[in-house]
């Protein structure tokens, strides 16, 4: 039985998975700038696959993103300092040219904050884009595309996936990423509240995350 379920997984990634990899490197020159989403981090190291985007990115931004933006952010509920430490020595390590571009946005809580909040640091910077990057994950990649192509609406919004054998692990500090099947579950939910959002009802969608990004917010505060 457990073979059956893990050749379904394995259908189910190939068809949902959106990367043009490729696509990018024969489009590097163009590119504006490219978003390294975050998967969280432990208080001692990246979780894999916030490292594997990391090292992914800041290799495309010393080898072929001269003059992208590179925005990178940090998850408020796991380690969001030492996550921005250990992204900054990676960095550091791979092209450290690239200090002066990056954007960073701090204390997302889930995945439409992350969205939003790069959006609005994005444009405080530069306005007119046309080639947008994400690098995220497999399981997660067609969700952000449909994300961030309403995000930028004028811009080509192409994606660069990594393995979703990276994107959870048993010691991830956020349950849901613990295993495969949590993770995949997340992600179809995440999807279907994603195609509401921005697809049946967009007229709606960037006022009703407003409201619920102040509320996270709020939230937090006072608790803190």
């Amino acid at each position: 039985m457990q073979k059956f379920f893990d050749a379904l997984a394995r259908w189910w990634l190939y068809h949902w998975t959106v990367d043009h990899t490729d696509i990018i490197y024969k489009k590097h020159a163009c590119v504006d700038l490219c978003i390294m989403l975050s998967y969280a981090s432990k208080e001692d190291a990246l979780t894999n696959a916030s490292r594997i985007i990391t090292i992914r990115g800041a290799g495309m931004a010393k080898n072929y993103f001269s003059n992208a933006l590179l925005a990178m952010t940090t998850c408020a509920y796991a380690y969001p300092q030492e996550e921005r430490a250990h992204k900054r020595t990676l960095l550091q390590e791979y092209t450290s040219s690239a200090e002066t571009r990056i954007i960073w946005v701090e204390n997302i809580y889930h995945t439409f904050d992350e969205a939003w909040k790069i959006y609005r640091a994005v444009m405080r910077r530069r306005a007119n884009l046309k080639l947008v990057v994400v690098i995220t994950g497999q399981t997660h990649s067609r969700t952000a595309r449909l994300i961030y192509r309403a995000l930028f609406p004028n811009a080509t919004v192409l994606i660069s996936a990594i393995s979703a054998e990276s994107e959870y692990q048993p010691d991830h500090p956020i349950f849901v990423q613990q295993t495969r099947s949590r993770w995949f579950y997340t992600a179809l939910l995440r999807h279907a509240v994603a195609r509401v959002l921005f697809m049946r009802l967009p007229i709606i969608g960037f006022p009703f995350l407003r409201i619920g990004l102040r509320f996270l917010e709020s939230r937090h505060h006072h608790i803190a």
